[in-house]
């Protein structure tokens, strides 16, 4: 036994909600007996969730989109586009153990929200910084005023993130 990971590139660019044709794919693989599935493509973070197979006897952890993790798809520089969600990123971590008798069971999942700072001065350089932690993060990074900024990045991925997570957090340990 052992356990599949699979990943999408798909989505709408710019849509923070993953697509018909995206559910019907993730169920599928679900029903496939997938393990985890994580995706990316539309430069912004769309839902995670906890999907169960057809025949109720598997379940399966969706990141329907991980978001940005390096890029210069800024809310300046982008037309029409001014709501900050092109800047934000997250990191999915499973723990997955396997024991002595072969079960492979996932023990923890972790979604880490990420925000790409833009620092001009005096290199023009690009940060990814964990939100994790942010207290943590705007001590540790000396890197200007970007409390408000980190905020902002955090409010949008747990409104579009927040109930998976805790729905996927609930339901560990998930025996495969």
């Amino acid at each position: 036994m052992e356990y599949t990971v699979a990943f999408m590139h798909w989505g709408v660019e710019y849509k923070t909600k993953e697509n018909s044709y995206q559910d019907a794919i993730a169920q599928e693989l679900c029903d496939l007996g997938i393990d985890a599935l994580i995706a990316s493509h539309p430069h912004v973070i769309e839902p995670v969730d906890l999907l169960e197979s057809g025949d109720g006897k598997h379940k399966m952890v969706c990141a329907y989109a991980i978001g940005n993790h390096l890029s210069n798809q800024r809310t300046e520089y982008m037309d029409g586009l001014v709501d900050g969600y092109s800047e934000d990123g997250m990191v999915v971590t499973l723990a997955i153990h396997r024991d002595k008798d072969g079960k492979i069971t996932l023990e923890k999942a972790d979604f880490t929200p990420t925000w790409v700072y833009h620092d001009k001065e005096p290199d023009d350089e690009y940060f990814i910084l964990p939100l994790g932690h942010p207290e943590e993060v705007i001590e540790a990074a000396g890197l200007g005023n970007i409390e408000e900024d980190i905020e902002q990045s955090l409010e949008r991925t747990n409104r579009i993130v927040g109930e998976g997570v805790k729905k996927i957090q609930e339901a560990l340990p998930l025996e495969q």
